[in-house]
Protein backbone atom coordinates (compact mmCIF):
# COMPACT_ATOMS: atom_id res chain seq x y z
CA UNK A 1 0.00 0.00 0.00
CA UNK A 2 1.53 3.56 -0.86
CA UNK A 3 2.22 5.24 2.11
CA UNK A 4 2.02 2.50 4.23
CA UNK A 5 4.44 -0.46 3.65
CA UNK A 6 7.89 0.76 3.51
CA UNK A 7 10.90 -1.28 4.94
CA UNK A 8 10.31 -0.04 7.95
CA UNK A 9 6.83 -1.42 8.17
CA UNK A 10 7.68 -4.95 6.50
CA UNK A 11 10.19 -5.43 9.01
CA UNK A 12 7.76 -4.99 11.71
CA UNK A 13 5.36 -7.10 9.70
CA UNK A 14 8.20 -10.08 9.39
CA UNK A 15 9.50 -9.58 13.31
CA UNK A 16 6.18 -9.78 14.57
CA UNK A 17 6.11 -13.36 12.94
CA UNK A 18 3.25 -15.51 10.65
CA UNK A 19 4.03 -13.53 7.15
CA UNK A 20 5.82 -15.42 4.21
CA UNK A 21 6.11 -12.56 1.93
CA UNK A 22 6.30 -8.76 2.04
CA UNK A 23 5.47 -6.67 -0.54
CA UNK A 24 7.03 -3.19 -1.41
CA UNK A 25 5.20 0.01 -1.89
CA UNK A 26 3.93 0.37 -6.39
CA UNK A 27 7.00 1.80 -7.74
CA UNK A 28 6.37 3.40 -10.99
CA UNK A 29 8.12 1.89 -13.96
CA UNK A 30 8.79 4.56 -15.94
CA UNK A 31 10.77 5.85 -13.01
CA UNK A 32 12.95 2.65 -12.77
CA UNK A 33 13.60 2.74 -16.08
CA UNK A 34 14.78 6.25 -16.20
CA UNK A 35 16.83 5.85 -12.75
CA UNK A 36 14.48 8.24 -10.81
CA UNK A 37 16.43 8.24 -7.02
CA UNK A 38 12.96 9.07 -5.35
CA UNK A 39 11.84 5.89 -7.52
CA UNK A 40 14.78 3.39 -6.80
CA UNK A 41 14.26 4.08 -2.85
CA UNK A 42 10.40 2.98 -2.96
CA UNK A 43 12.18 -0.54 -4.15
CA UNK A 44 14.80 -0.50 -1.22
CA UNK A 45 14.49 -3.68 1.20
CA UNK A 46 16.54 -5.35 3.69
CA UNK A 47 17.54 -8.78 3.56
CA UNK A 48 15.76 -9.60 6.70
CA UNK A 49 12.59 -9.10 4.44
CA UNK A 50 13.13 -11.77 2.37
CA UNK A 51 11.20 -12.90 0.31
CA UNK A 52 10.82 -9.93 -1.06
CA UNK A 53 8.38 -8.66 -3.85
CA UNK A 54 8.70 -5.36 -5.43
CA UNK A 55 5.37 -4.37 -6.84
CA UNK A 56 5.58 -2.20 -10.10
CA UNK A 57 2.80 -0.26 -11.79
CA UNK A 58 3.00 1.28 -15.66
CA UNK A 59 0.82 0.09 -19.27
CA UNK A 60 3.77 0.25 -21.62
CA UNK A 61 4.80 -3.91 -22.49
CA UNK A 62 8.37 -2.73 -23.21
CA UNK A 63 8.77 -0.68 -20.43
CA UNK A 64 7.50 -2.63 -17.71
CA UNK A 65 9.82 -5.67 -19.32
CA UNK A 66 12.64 -3.33 -18.76
CA UNK A 67 11.51 -2.28 -15.24
CA UNK A 68 11.40 -5.82 -14.07
CA UNK A 69 14.59 -6.80 -15.58
CA UNK A 70 16.01 -4.00 -13.11
CA UNK A 71 13.85 -5.22 -10.68
CA UNK A 72 15.39 -8.51 -11.08
CA UNK A 73 19.03 -7.18 -11.06
CA UNK A 74 18.16 -5.54 -7.61
CA UNK A 75 18.15 -8.70 -6.28
CA UNK A 76 14.20 -9.05 -5.58
CA UNK A 77 12.52 -12.59 -5.41
CA UNK A 78 9.42 -11.94 -6.89
CA UNK A 79 8.33 -8.88 -9.33
CA UNK A 80 4.57 -7.96 -9.19
CA UNK A 81 2.37 -5.89 -11.55
CA UNK A 82 -0.33 -3.60 -9.76
CA UNK A 83 -3.81 -4.04 -12.01
CA UNK A 84 -5.64 -3.04 -8.97
CA UNK A 85 -5.55 0.70 -7.99
CA UNK A 86 -7.78 3.10 -9.04
CA UNK A 87 -6.11 5.97 -8.35
CA UNK A 88 -6.77 8.32 -11.59
CA UNK A 89 -3.18 9.32 -11.25
CA UNK A 90 -2.43 6.38 -11.84
CA UNK A 91 -5.45 4.86 -13.89
CA UNK A 92 -5.69 7.58 -16.75
CA UNK A 93 -2.13 6.76 -17.60
CA UNK A 94 -3.11 2.59 -18.72
CA UNK A 95 -1.73 1.10 -15.35
CA UNK A 96 -3.47 -0.01 -12.59
CA UNK A 97 -6.91 -1.08 -12.67
CA UNK A 98 -7.51 0.52 -15.96
CA UNK A 99 -5.73 -2.30 -17.50
CA UNK A 100 -7.91 -4.35 -16.79
CA UNK A 101 -10.58 -2.28 -19.49
CA UNK A 102 -7.68 -3.84 -21.66
CA UNK A 103 -7.51 -7.67 -21.12
CA UNK A 104 -5.57 -8.18 -24.34
CA UNK A 105 -3.17 -5.40 -23.91
CA UNK A 106 -2.62 -6.65 -20.23
CA UNK A 107 -1.80 -10.21 -21.14
CA UNK A 108 1.29 -8.49 -23.63
CA UNK A 109 2.43 -6.97 -20.30
CA UNK A 110 2.83 -9.70 -18.72
CA UNK A 111 4.28 -11.44 -21.20
CA UNK A 112 6.47 -9.31 -21.85
CA UNK A 113 7.99 -9.02 -18.57
CA UNK A 114 7.91 -13.02 -18.17
CA UNK A 115 10.33 -13.25 -20.93
CA UNK A 116 12.41 -10.88 -19.53
CA UNK A 117 13.07 -12.23 -16.46
CA UNK A 118 13.93 -15.40 -14.59
CA UNK A 119 12.06 -14.28 -11.19
CA UNK A 120 8.25 -15.19 -10.95
CA UNK A 121 5.86 -12.54 -12.18
CA UNK A 122 2.80 -11.86 -10.31
CA UNK A 123 -0.32 -10.00 -10.65
CA UNK A 124 -2.68 -8.11 -8.01
CA UNK A 125 -6.35 -7.05 -9.71
CA UNK A 126 -9.46 -6.09 -8.76
CA UNK A 127 -12.83 -7.90 -9.30
CA UNK A 128 -12.89 -5.61 -12.15
CA UNK A 129 -13.19 -2.02 -13.13
CA UNK A 130 -16.80 -1.99 -11.55
CA UNK A 131 -20.04 -3.34 -10.93
CA UNK A 132 -20.40 -3.79 -14.78
CA UNK A 133 -17.23 -5.12 -16.15
CA UNK A 134 -16.40 -8.12 -13.85
CA UNK A 135 -13.88 -9.49 -15.54
CA UNK A 136 -11.25 -11.12 -13.02
CA UNK A 137 -12.04 -14.65 -14.04
CA UNK A 138 -11.45 -14.69 -18.01
CA UNK A 139 -8.27 -11.99 -17.51
CA UNK A 140 -6.65 -13.91 -14.72
CA UNK A 141 -6.51 -16.98 -17.13
CA UNK A 142 -5.16 -14.12 -19.47
CA UNK A 143 -2.28 -13.31 -17.60
CA UNK A 144 -2.00 -16.76 -16.51
CA UNK A 145 -1.12 -18.03 -19.69
CA UNK A 146 0.93 -15.16 -20.70
CA UNK A 147 3.51 -16.24 -17.74
CA UNK A 148 2.33 -14.72 -14.28
CA UNK A 149 2.98 -17.42 -11.60
CA UNK A 150 0.47 -16.25 -9.14
CA UNK A 151 -2.87 -14.24 -8.78
CA UNK A 152 -4.22 -11.75 -6.05
CA UNK A 153 -7.96 -11.30 -5.92
CA UNK A 154 -9.67 -9.03 -3.85
CA UNK A 155 -13.29 -9.74 -4.20
CA UNK A 156 -14.21 -5.76 -4.52
CA UNK A 157 -14.30 -3.94 -7.91
CA UNK A 158 -12.01 -1.19 -8.40
CA UNK A 159 -15.09 1.78 -8.37
CA UNK A 160 -12.78 4.01 -9.65
CA UNK A 161 -15.31 5.71 -11.81
CA UNK A 162 -16.19 9.30 -9.60
CA UNK A 163 -19.14 9.39 -7.61
CA UNK A 164 -20.38 5.90 -8.02
CA UNK A 165 -22.22 3.74 -5.55
CA UNK A 166 -20.71 -0.05 -5.34
CA UNK A 167 -21.18 -3.07 -3.33
CA UNK A 168 -18.65 -5.73 -3.19
CA UNK A 169 -20.54 -8.65 -4.47
CA UNK A 170 -17.94 -11.50 -5.30
CA UNK A 171 -19.67 -14.47 -3.58
CA UNK A 172 -17.84 -15.82 -0.45
CA UNK A 173 -16.36 -19.79 -1.34
CA UNK A 174 -15.40 -19.38 -5.05
CA UNK A 175 -13.63 -22.59 -5.19
CA UNK A 176 -14.47 -22.77 -8.98
CA UNK A 177 -11.64 -20.18 -9.69
CA UNK A 178 -9.33 -21.40 -7.51
CA UNK A 179 -9.38 -24.54 -6.02
CA UNK A 180 -6.82 -26.88 -6.47
CA UNK A 181 -8.73 -29.66 -8.06
CA UNK A 182 -10.11 -28.10 -11.12
CA UNK A 183 -7.66 -27.56 -14.07
CA UNK A 184 -9.18 -24.39 -15.43
CA UNK A 185 -6.09 -22.36 -13.91
CA UNK A 186 -2.56 -24.15 -13.59
CA UNK A 187 -0.54 -21.28 -11.57
CA UNK A 188 1.51 -21.88 -8.29
CA UNK A 189 -0.48 -19.96 -6.37
CA UNK A 190 -3.72 -17.56 -5.99
CA UNK A 191 -4.78 -15.06 -3.05
CA UNK A 192 -8.22 -13.93 -2.50
CA UNK A 193 -9.47 -11.58 0.21
CA UNK A 194 -11.56 -12.81 2.38
CA UNK A 195 -13.16 -9.82 4.10
CA UNK A 196 -16.72 -10.64 4.42
CA UNK A 197 -18.19 -7.78 5.31
CA UNK A 198 -20.12 -5.52 2.87
CA UNK A 199 -19.39 -1.88 1.89
CA UNK A 200 -20.10 0.69 0.01
CA UNK A 201 -18.77 3.96 -1.30
CA UNK A 202 -19.95 7.10 -3.05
Amino acid sequence: MAGMTDSAFRRLVKRHGGCGLVVTEMVSSEGLVRGIDRTLEYAEYTEEERPISIQIFGGDPEKMAEAAHIVEDLGADIVDVNMGCPVPKIAKHNAGCSLMREPQHAAAVIGAMARAVAIPVTVKMRAGWDERERNAPALAKMVEDAGAAAVALPRSPCTAVPRRRATAALPTGTSLLVSPTTSRFRCSAVAIASNRRRWSRE
